[in-house]
């Protein structure tokens, strides 16, 4: 079993080049990714949301894409997971949507 239940899903991240889609990077840690903004200089922001955690629930995660590489997921705090993107100049000009965690 895939998805929530199980527990056993992961995001993951292809680039697509004159409509072919390259190599799936598997991002651990990761159940979803639902949002990407990116810069000019090619770097990206991607945003989702983790695996489930002891408690039952999963929290907001970002990570940053710069040319391909993918940096460390980042888990955010009294989240539920992120969705859009937008990013200005920089990806410390970025933000992103998403839900709190009440539980």
């Amino acid at each position: 079993m895939d998805g929530e239940a199980g527990n056993t899903g992961e995001g993951m991240v292809t680039t697509l080049t004159g409509g072919v889609a390259g190599p799936v990077q598997l991002v651990p840690g990761t159940e979803y990714l639902y949002g990407v903004g990116c810069t000019a200089a090619r770097g990206c922001l991607l945003a989702g949301a983790s695996q489930v955690g002891v408690t039952g629930y999963s929290h907001g995660v970002v990570l940053d894409d710069v040319n391909n590489v993918l940096g460390r997921v980042r888990n955010i705090p009294d989240s539920n997971g992120f969705g859009q993107v937008g990013c200005g100049t920089a990806l410390s000009e970025c933000a992103t949507v998403g839900a709190a965690d009440r539980n």
